[in-house]
């Protein structure tokens, strides 16, 4: 299978690495930030991005696991869940998983319950589905709020075009709008 590092925000995340050995490359050797792609709904992926996981915490590295399936405002149940505090079942309905991202849990599962079991932190990474609407209606420029960055760049050309190629494989979308939501810290589409 294929290992490539990508630099986009549609994927989970494994931040605080210091190195990857799992692939021969000098960029992934480098990283400190590793983004492990998928489609949501192809289970070799996950699979895939597991695996990475339990290799990179078996050599000893120290790792957190930050996760779009998940939207910032529920952090708490995802730190009550992985503390052991509430089930599986609690934290994905105080989460509002299946409300807010849909997709069949079992996909994502060994991911959270190897965390759990590891005392691995999780990062819910998603902004509100409430304040996506509010960009939609108001203009991102015209909104502040606490979960947005300060400051909001621009896609390099390479990154454009990356995106751009991988839009030709994707469900049907807007292509401003994938564009924007990439790279703003948002997979919720306006």
């Amino acid at each position: 299978m294929e290992k490539t590092l990508f630099r986009w925000s549609l994927v989970l995340m494994i931040l605080s690495l210091v190195l990857f050995k799992a692939s021969s490359s000098n960029s992934c050797r480098e990283a400190s930030v590793i983004y492990l792609p998928e489609e949501h709904g192809n289970i070799q992926d996950h699979k895939f991005q597991e695996e990475v996981i339990r290799k990179l915490h078996r050599e000893g590295y120290r790792i957190v696991i930050a996760m779009e399936m998940f939207q910032q405002p529920f952090q708490k149940y995802l730190d009550e869940y992985i503390s052991g505090k509430i089930s599986e079942e609690e934290m994905l309905e105080k989460t509002e998983y299946r409300k807010r991202w849909g997709f069949n849990p079992e996909y994502y599962a060994p991911i959270w319950r190897f965390a759990k079991e590891k005392g691995i932190k999780i990062y819910a990474i998603n902004i509100p589905t409430e304040l996506v609407k509010k960009i939609k209606s108001e203009g991102l420029e015209n909104v502040k709020d606490p979960s947005l960055p300060e400051n909001i760049y621009a896609h390099t050309p390479e990154e454009r075009e990356r995106l751009k190629s991988f839009l030709k494989n994707h469900p049907p979308v807007e292509e401003k709008i994938f564009l924007m939501c990439s790279w703003h810290g948002t997979t919720e589409w306006l």
